[in-house]
């Protein structure tokens, strides 16, 4: 049976209210009366919104992967910059998400990754399905910097997409150990001079 717009409204306030806790403590350590009284939705009413814990991690991250995915064909439409730019605008986007103290801001992956992929195969698998999607905006986004020769030219831009994500993640988990900016900071770094051939990642086996 299909929810009512009630339904959806209040599931969607669930979510809403859920990212910001679950970014801050965990997938476990955060209560359904956690997220029930966070949204002012009433105890033991969670059931008849979703029905399990389980099936509730799995929509929050589709819901931030959803969520993700716009932010990143926000970039990679914006006007008059090469596609190099649009890519490292996407990048420092999430360096200045990863630092900022609003938990709203935060991947989700990076908080709860390896702690639900242990737990449940089926949020292992939605995260798996979703950065897949997120790698194929990225490749995307490769493929027009290669187009107006803002990026290296490589033979699969969808490979380098998917490392630098990879990339990615880990210097979001390593700045969560430091908290250290300058690692953001070197990541960006790295991450220009991949997409301009000046590493090793772009080398002469890999170009066109």
């Amino acid at each position: 049976m299909a929810a009512t717009p009630m339904q959806a409204t209040t599931r969607l306030r669930l979510l809403e209210q859920a990212w910001p806790l679950i970014a801050r403590k965990g997938f476990v350590n955060t209560s359904i009366n956690d997220v029930l009284e966070a949204a002012h939705v009433p105890k033991g009413s969670f059931y008849y919104y979703f029905s399990s814990k389980d099936m509730f991690g799995q929509e929050l991250l589709q819901y931030n992967m959803c969520e993700h995915a716009e932010a990143i064909r926000m970039f990679l439409a914006s006007p008059h910059l090469t596609g190099l730019d649009r890519m490292m605008a996407y990048w420092s986007s999430w360096a200045e998400r990863e630092s900022s103290p609003d938990p709203r801001q935060k991947c989700l992956i990076v908080k709860i990754g390896s702690e639900v992929s242990e737990l449940s195969d089926g949020m292992r698998a939605v995260m798996e399905r979703g950065i897949d999607m997120l790698v194929g905006l990225l490749d995307g986004g490769i493929r027009a910097g290669i187009s107006d020769g803002s990026i290296c030219p490589v033979i699969e831009p969808a490979n380098v997409a998917r490392e630098l994500f990879h990339f990615w993640l880990g210097n979001a988990v390593a700045f969560k150990i430091h908290r250290n900016t300058r690692r953001l900071t070197r990541a960006l770094e790295t991450t220009r001079r991949i997409l301009q051939g000046l590493l090793p990642d772009c080398r002469p086996s890999l170009t066109l």
